[in-house]
């Protein structure tokens, strides 16, 4: 019975700390999702150009907004204390949660699609878990990519070969990167 009461007890005292960690699970979810919806090659490309960037700006608001409150709450004995722990803490978030983030990065790019347009690829290979297809247009242009995510329609491998035509629907999104029309 002291065993439960202790639970309870760390449970009531640290409500907000659990609802954290519940949104923050619900969002590695959620978030995750989203790889589901880009080319494997175009979220690498997306992350190598854009994540750090925007992961250095981030943390520079926020350290900034944490400075902020410290002088307005008049704060300043622990300044520089503050100001090291909050950049660890940035630090920490935007390398570990990485994934998360550009799932986030992701959705956003979602929310507001600026066109539509289509690709066509020739299939030159073809396996059970994989395809590797260039685009017709612009034959530097390969995509080798999960089967199940290019093509949601098709329900076995066999119903496609080598040398077929790929049309792929495309949104270019507000960050102004390309996703699969589902």
């Amino acid at each position: 019975m002291k065993l439960l009461n202790k639970i309870k007890e760390l449970l009531l005292n640290n409500k907000l700390t659990i609802f954290y960690v519940v949104c923050l699970i619900f969002l590695m979810f959620y978030f995750t999702s989203q790889f589901s919806f880009y080319l494997e090659r175009d979220v690498k490309n997306f992350e190598d150009k854009f994540y750090l960037k925007f992961s250095i700006i981030l943390s520079l608001i926020i350290i900034l907004a944490c400075l902020f409150f410290d002088l307005i709450k008049k704060n300043k004995n622990n300044l520089l204390k503050n100001l090291l722990k909050n950049t660890i803490k940035c630090f920490f978030v935007f390398y570990l949660f990485n994934f998360v983030i550009i799932g986030a990065m992701l959705f956003f790019n979602k929310i507001i699609p600026s066109e539509n347009f289509i690709e066509k690829y020739r299939i030159i290979r073809i396996t059970d878990e994989y395809i590797t297809a260039y685009n017709l247009e612009n034959k530097s242009d390969i995509i080798d990519d999960e089967t199940k995510k290019i093509i949601p329609n098709y329900h076995t491998n066999s119903e496609i070969s080598q040398n077929d035509i790929l049309t792929l629907k495309f949104k270019r999104g507000i960050l102004g990167l390309k996703y699969l029309e589902r």
